[in-house]
């Protein structure tokens, strides 16, 4: 015998309650992911670092660190080579955009959502950790050097850690939705009220 709800103010069956608040929290896990893939890419093309050392009566020796390339300026280098670390934040946006596609898609694909989120998220918490160690190690190795009077060093961390650092937390949150709204969807037996 199935029991129900007396009619009312929330005179919606328990069962069906509980899959329209799936739904909106669903609905807020998509958008997250999608926030986070958007602040991901536009984190991508913002600058991870700058550090510049000026002379009195010299040039002036810059280096800026994107995602994408590294720029040396006022210095006689070779060009280094630089791996387009974009590359990772790229797929893991990708990685969010998809997850966001399948939560909404409905309650069969949910567990693929899951999984294809928490590889977005970790993919680039992964790449944000490892340049924001980078980024903490020369500030330190800018702290420690000596400067003599009217030498000027400055070395400053961009947007382009803070936001995909960002990213992965409003997708992290996605995740802890998705997850919530995979349980309150779930068929619970009937009791006693």
């Amino acid at each position: 015998m199935v029991r129900r709800k007396p009619l009312g103010r929330d005179s919606l069956p328990d069962r069906a309650a509980g899959r329209i608040r799936a739904v909106n929290t669903r609905l807020l896990a998509c958008t997250g992911f999608i926030v986070a893939a958007g602040a991901t890419v536009w984190g991508s093309l913002e600058k991870i670092q700058t550090y510049s050392d000026e002379l009195p009566g010299t040039s002036v020796y810059s280096v800026t660190v994107t995602w994408w390339e590294l720029r040396i300026e006022g210095a006689p280098v070779q060009p280094t080579p630089y791996p387009p670390y974009g590359g990772l934040l790229a797929a893991a946006a990708g990685l969010l955009v998809v997850a966001a596609v399948l939560a909404f898609t409905g309650d069969r694909v949910i567990a693929a959502a899951r999984i294809t989120s928490a590889l977005g998220i970790g993919l680039l918490a992964g790449a944000v950790g490892i340049r924001l160690m980078d980024g903490l190690q020369g500030v330190s190795q800018t702290n420690d050097r000596a400067v003599a009077e009217g030498h000027v060093v400055e070395f400053v961390i961009g947007l382009g850690i803070w936001l995909p650092a960002g990213a992965a937390l409003i997708g992290l949150l996605g995740l802890v939705l998705l997850r919530a709204a995979n349980r309150r969807n779930t068929p619970r037996p009937d009791t006693d009220r």
